[in-house]
């Protein structure tokens, strides 16, 4: 008898000891429908298979720095980034109507570009000088008459757009947070996904079938 005890003691304490999350992904949710969506998203593609989904969706907390867990100050970075981006984007589409070079564009040096190009197509040029007005009206945020070097890398309109489907996917993510630590440990996720994966692989055989998958994609909103 004591024996049995001993040995039942023994593999209660094994369990415990294992890792974290290990037996999380043998769990699943109430139903496919209370699967968190963000969760299903990586299923959008037609992954099949479990390892790779998981290995899919531990990207979104690894970066190039070798960081292992998402933050809140990791997603405003990534903002951050993709604002930059965009500044960088809208320089770079405008810049080149700079024709001397002084820093601004008039409508006059908008206008004569417009023409050129239309020339060079064998098109006609009327209503370039109209166009021109209208591009400065849409990018002359002081309403000044010309597009400043700050306009040309800056516009309310950046900080306006919609955010990037990956960066909502983070911030999606993030809220996931088991213990609300504030932070998404490679390891939490890595028991959500399992998680999540289980609950569509009804058959339990760590593939998803073309009716598991399509179930999912049914059951999920658009990131």
């Amino acid at each position: 008898m004591r024996g049995f005890i001993c040995a039942a003691l023994a593999v209660f304490f094994m369990q415990g000891l294992s890792p974290a999350g290990a037996d999380t992904g043998k769990k699943t949710y109430a139903g496919i429908d209370a699967v968190p969506k963000v969760l299903l998203s990586g299923l959008k593609h037609g992954t099949s298979y479990l390892d790779q989904y998981v290995a899919q969706m531990l990207n979104y907390v690894t970066d190039r720095k070798g960081r292992a867990s998402l933050s809140r100050a990791d997603i405003d970075e990534r903002i951050e980034q993709d604002v930059t981006r965009r500044r960088r984007d809208r320089y770079l589409s405008l810049i080149h109507y700079d024709l001397d070079f002084d820093g601004t564009i008039t409508q006059f040096e908008v206008s004569q570009l417009m023409e050129e190009e239309r020339r060079i197509k064998k098109q006609s040029i009327e209503g370039c000088a109209d166009e021109a007005s209208k591009f400065i009206e849409r990018n002359d945020d002081d309403k000044d008459g010309v597009i400043s070097l700050k306009e040309m890398s800056t516009s309310p309109d950046i900080e306006r757009l919609p955010r990037q489907t990956e960066i909502r996917r983070l911030e999606a993510l993030l809220e996931l947070d088991p213990n609300k630590d504030g932070k998404l440990t490679t390891e939490e996720l890595d028991a959500l996904a399992r998680k999540a994966f289980a609950t569509v692989d009804r058959d339990g055989d760590g593939t998803l079938s073309r009716d598991e998958t399509q179930e999912a994609r049914y059951a999920m909103e658009e990131f």
